[in-house]
């Protein structure tokens, strides 16, 4: 660079007298250019390694060197497209420096030169507007009279930008000795500017690296949070190496020393309950093998021996031709599972009270119920007597009479059974079971309280299949529960005849309908909304589960249950069951 200078400026190698000023004011005089000033200039630019600082060097000592009013660094991209980067204009104040990124346009320079020194990559300096040039008509340059120095920048042969000046005040403001100057700063600042880029996108990278650290950090550690308070571990397989990585959750959650960071599946469904290896075995094999997802629920063992309940999911990554890899969740479901056995336990209990709250409501039907089978054993016992006591003894009769003790006596068993079973906790067993038994069953239990309150009774039983797989404790509750409510609805001072109507019948073939009918007031507005709601009663005394629990059972049993009026007064509630 320096080689460079004294080459273009050999007089300027002799040391200035009396040089008043360290810059070099405009003049036409190029003795007044001083090498130092220029060095200095140049040493500038190249010290200066932040873009915005740069720019506002390169302009300042654009117009302090070159004797320029107004100065504009524009920027060429994808080597055809100008972009302005800055502008700058002397003031009062000194130079004023100005960062843009904008389109040059005609208001602002004459864009004829611009487009030439693009097209041509040569510098064009024009001055007087009366002297006659290519651009002399150029709009800018009639409406403003500016003297132009458009100079190109290169790099590596490469146009890389153009620095534009221009001084409204003296025609001939530029000359070979500022276009020697100023070729000389374009060359420096296209180097020093293209490092400056480049510092500042590799500031920009770092800083982008940084952020995206920063956020990978906040990211793991909310993941370990939330993996930590859902219980949720993840794991990646590598299915041909056999390699599981897991979570610090996953882990904790089979008991895996604090420092093991992976495991093979083989190693994993070591762990699984015996109960549920093979089950959990095929399922994975199986996946595998036709590159399918995953999803269960099992136990675990961990070292300690405490069992756990797990579910799994498995996502392959990519299956074709063949899963090569597998993501996934594992939950601890332990305390789910133990919340859900709690709830069922509490279910059955609010279930059996209920059962027992409401055959208390029939307990005089209960007590003749009882009551029969037992007066025929004691009226036989004392036949049976008589009948031996005679002379000569009459066996066949006395015989007759035992049978009959049998019999009523097994009859008083089954009632006995059937309450115990109506009011005690029983597992859920299903059977196959006839719903028209049941349903006689449940009126046997209520027929003397039908009778006590003047209700008639009207069994339609139409259906033709009537078998249902069931727990039958269960449906006898819904049943009575029905009855019961049937009988309640219907109080002394009705305007009609007391009523309980039950029927039944195949909507199609696989289905039985069975309803509860009564004569009673009907449900009343809002109530048929809610009347299936937990703890929402009508009765004075009800605890407001009945119908709840009602419409569980059914539902458990993949049925619908539902209630509405009778056009004809009334309600009617009735249940759909699959038959079995």
């Amino acid at each position: 660079m320096v080689r460079q200078l004294e080459q273009h400026y050999p007089h300027l190698t002799t040391p200035m007298q009396n040089s008043a000023v360290a810059t070099i004011p405009f003049t036409q005089d190029a003795s007044f250019y001083d090498l130092e000033s220029v060095l200095t200039a140049v040493r500038a630019l190249t010290e200066e390694i932040n873009l915005d600082r740069l720019i506002h060097t390169l302009m300042r000592i654009l117009l302090e060197r070159a004797g320029a009013q107004r100065c504009r660094l524009i920027r060429i991209l994808d080597g055809t497209l100008p972009e302005t980067q800055a502008w700058a204009e002397s003031t009062a104040d000194g130079v004023r420096v100005q960062i843009v990124k904008e389109r040059p346009v005609a208001t602002d320079l004459p864009l004829s030169v611009l487009a030439a020194v693009i097209r041509t990559g040569q510098e064009i300096r024009t001055g007087k507007p009366e002297e006659f040039s290519p651009f002399s008509q150029d709009p800018y340059l009639v409406a403003s009279g500016a003297a132009v120095l458009c100079v190109p920048m290169f790099r590596q042969a490469n146009m890389v930008g153009v620095l534009y000046l221009e001084n409204r005040l003296m025609p001939d403001a530029f000359t070979a000795e500022h276009s020697h100057i100023v070729k000389t700063l374009s060359a420096q600042a296209a180097v020093s500017l293209e490092t400056a880029r480049l510092y500042a996108e590799l500031l920009e990278e770092n800083n982008h690296r940084r952020r995206v650290e920063k956020q990978l950090r906040a990211s793991k550690t909310s993941l370990m949070l939330g993996e930590k308070i859902s219980h949720t571990g993840t794991w990646r397989w590598e299915v041909a190496e056999d390699m599981m990585m897991v979570s610090e959750e996953y882990g904790r959650i089979l008991g895996l020393p604090a420092h093991q960071k992976g495991l093979s599946m083989a190693d994993f469904l070591t762990r699984v309950h015996p109960d549920d290896y093979e089950c959990i075995s095929e399922l994975v094999t199986h996946s595998v093998s036709q590159g399918r997802s995953m999803q269960a629920e099992f136990r675990v063992l961990r070292p300690d021996g405490e069992c756990r309940y797990i579910k799994g999911i498995g996502e392959p990554v990519e299956n074709f031709p063949e899963v090569k890899e597998y993501f996934g969740t594992i939950s601890d479901i332990t305390s789910q599972r133990q919340a859900e056995d709690a709830a069922r336990m509490a279910q059955a209990d609010l279930a059996r009270v209920t059962r027992a709250t409401t055959v208390g409501q029939l307990t005089a039907s209960i007590a003749h119920e009882i009551n029969q089978p037992l007066m025929s054993i004691v009226a036989n016992a004392g036949a049976s007597l008589r009948w031996l006591k005679r002379e000569p003894v009459m066996l066949e009769n006395a015989s007759s009479s035992l049978d009959e003790i049998i019999k009523e006596g097994k009859r008083a068993g089954e009632i006995i059974r059937g309450l115990q079973a109506l009011t005690r906790n029983h597992e859920s067993s299903f059977a196959s079971e006839n719903l028209h038994l049941i349903a006689r069953d449940i009126l046997a239990l209520s027929r003397v309280e039908l009778e006590r309150r003047g209700i008639s009774l009207e069994l339609k039983l139409r259906a033709g299949k009537a078998d249902i797989y069931c727990d039958r404790v269960q449906i006898q509750q819904v049943l009575l529960n029905l009855v019961i409510n049937g009988i309640d609805a219907m109080s002394d001072d009705l305007p009609r005849a007391a009523l309980l109507r039950l029927t039944s019948e195949n909507p199609t073939p696989d289905t039985l309908r069975f309803e509860v009918l009564d004569s009673g007031c009907g449900l009343p507005d809002g109530v048929r909304e809610r009347i299936f709601e937990s703890f929402y009663t009508t009765k004075k005394s009800g605890m407001g589960m009945g119908l709840t629990i009602s419409k569980g059972i059914i539902k458990k049993h993949c049925g619908e249950l539902g209630a509405e009026n009778r056009a004809e007064g009334g309600s009617r509630f009735w249940f759909t069951l699959p038959l079995g």
